[in-house]
Parts: structure tokens; sequence; C-alpha cells
């Protein structure tokens, strides 16, 4: 449920730009208070606390557009990198904005400087920068905005909820704009398969969609024998380097899914 904010204007509208606003409920328990004592920004703002699917709030808007946010302090940012989760997050949110429409943003609450004399990155008040190199860093920023997620920064956590409302406030109308680089989100199965030299997401996904699950595609990508069932895409040499990879030998490898009641196709 929403918890509604009392202050008004004198024609009892919101003060702000934003009708209402969902926290994720794995966000830090200081935000998840907002719902009763939001930021003065937030004032008369319907707040609930909701798991979401994807990033760490929603923001409905008066111009009827909805704001899909990622927040992240400096720290998590850098954390986030070495396992590619925050690409990961960031194709998940593009994803999501094609097919509810949202406008995905990244806000880091923090700043995040570079040491002249290194060139490794510094987080004021903090030594966790330290290890980090700032141009890769930059690097990684730009992937993100490329992906067609905006970046933008705050001094700190407590500016978070004045960053919402500027975005909020924002001229939002439809551009002709096209993010730089192309994602294409994988399913954990799809990844599974893309790990092997030769298949790309289309072939994954041609895989999956010739057998009922990942199991039953290992089965039949390892099958060698010469009435196995056939997968468009998979030559007999693509199966040999599969099987090569898994077993490191092409003597007696395969893999066979054990629960035989379902059929492969």
């Amino acid at each position: 449920m929403f918890a509604r904010s009392a202050t008004m204007n004198t024609l009892g509208k919101t003060m702000n730009n934003i009708l209402a606003l969902q926290i994720d409920t794995r966000e830090s328990d200081w935000l998840k208070t907002w719902d009763k004592r939001p930021p003065k920004e937030l004032d008369g703002v319907l707040i609930s606390v909701q798991m979401l699917e994807n990033g760490d709030a929603k923001v409905w808007c008066t111009d009827g557009s909805v704001l899909l946010i990622e927040r992240k302090t400096p720290s998590d940012f850098l954390n986030s990198i070495p396992s590619d989760h925050i690409f990961d997050q960031a194709a998940r949110m593009m994803g999501e904005r094609t097919t509810a429409g949202v406008l995905p943003f990244l806000i880091v609450t923090g700043e995040i400087h570079r040491n002249p004399q290194t060139g490794m990155c510094i987080i004021p008040g903090q030594k966790h920068g330290e290890g980090w190199n700032w141009d890769a860093v930059q690097g990684a920023f730009l992937t993100i905005q490329e992906a067609g997620v905006p970046v933008i920064f705050c001094a700190s956590e407590m500016e978070y909820g004045a960053a919402l409302d500027r975005l909020a406030r924002r001229n939002k109308r439809q551009m002709i704009i096209n993010p730089t680089r192309e994602i294409i989100p994988l399913s954990a199965q799809e990844r599974v398969l893309c790990a092997f030299d030769g298949i790309g997401p289309d072939l994954a996904r041609a895989i999956l969609e010739k057998c009922s699950s990942l199991g039953w595609a290992f089965d039949v990508l390892t099958d060698m024998a010469k009435d196995a069932p056939k997968i468009p895409g998979v030559a007999f040499g693509r199966k040999q380097m599969i099987v090569k990879t898994l077993f490191g030998t092409l003597e007696n490898a395969k893999l066979s899914v054990c629960d035989t009641s379902e059929s492969a196709y």
C-alpha cells in the first residue's frame, strides 16, 4: 500500500513532480522509512515499499512517465563491475523499457574522484576506491550509457530524494535517439550455451527452442551417434568441439539426462 505525506499546496495538489514512489524491499533501512518520514522533496508523494523485479525504485511522474532507478553508492558501483553485475542490471532495465515503457537511470549517491598522482580512484572519506583504475571505471560508466541507461551523480545519499525530484522535473518528450550499442539480455540457460565457442545468442535460443530444457540440450549436443536428433546450426564438428570442451576427449563421452519420461523435443 502507498502512504501519502501530508504536505500539499493551496490547491490540494502535490508540490513536486512525482505522484508516487515504490522503493524496493531490499534497499537500505533508512530508505524504507520514507513511507513514514520522507525527505522534503517528496512531501505529498504516495510512497510504498515493495519488491521490484528490476531496479531499486520506480517513480511515477506527473507528466505520465515512469522512471526505473538503480541506486548505487560509489563503493557498491565499483564492487559491481568485476562480476558484470551492473551491466546485467542495465540490460534488464533496458528490457523493462522495451516491455513496459519505463525510463531507466543509474544514480550514484556520492562522488568518485581521480588521484592525479596515481590515476586511481578516490572516494571522499573512504579508502575503498584506491584499488580501482579511474580510466577503467569511466569505461564502465560509458558502457552503461551506451546501452541506453543514463548515469547521474548526486552529492551524497542524503541528496537522493532531490535527485529523484530533478529527474521527474526533466522534459521527457520522445526523442529519436538509439543506444550506441545493442544489449542482448540472455537467460541463465542461454548464457551457459554461449560459453561454447561458435554458439552465440541466436543459436543458443534456437537450441533451447528445439530442446525442452538445458539438460536435454546437452543430451543431444553430446550425442555423436549417426541417428542422433539434429539441431539446425549444430553440425557434427560443433558437437565434437562441445564434447571435447566438456570432457577433454572424444572417447566414450556423452551427457545423459536421467529422466527419460519426456521427449527431447
